[in-house]
């Protein structure tokens, strides 16, 4: 009975998963420096009405995969657009070059969460 469970067990590890059954994490983070993350563009964003070739323009490893506005996600012409206040772009590289380029949308990003959870908290 056992050698039969341990066969089953080691069958179901050595299944082959499909690329889209993968968590993100698998696909895209080679090392634990990578990062795919949301950034915000806010009112007060320092990318707010800039070209995304502009400020994804090769100088850190940086990839824009697409952006968010309102329910439609743009992917085709993402490189070609002008940011507007409530896009979400969503970004994968390097983690410390994500967080030197965007740091002031992450800081406001973690004081909106950190609102939230003292809402919560009352």
């Amino acid at each position: 009975m056992m050698a039969l469970l341990t066969k089953k067990f080691h069958r179901h590890l050595n299944q082959q998963f499909e690329l889209h059954q993968l968590p993100i994490e698998e696909i895209l983070y080679t090392s634990d420096l990578d990062l795919v993350i949301d950034i915000h563009v806010h009112a007060d964003s320092e990318w707010l009405h800039q070209r995304t070739d502009q400020v994804f323009n090769g100088e850190v490893d940086i990839l824009l995969l697409f952006i968010q506005r309102d329910h439609q996600k743009i992917r085709q012409q993402c490189m070609k657009l002008e940011t507007q206040e409530g896009d979400i772009m969503f970004v994968y590289g390097s983690q410390s070059d994500i967080e030197a380029k965007f740091h002031h949308e992450l800081e406001k990003a973690k004081q909106d969460m950190d609102k939230d959870q003292q809402v919560i908290g009352i």
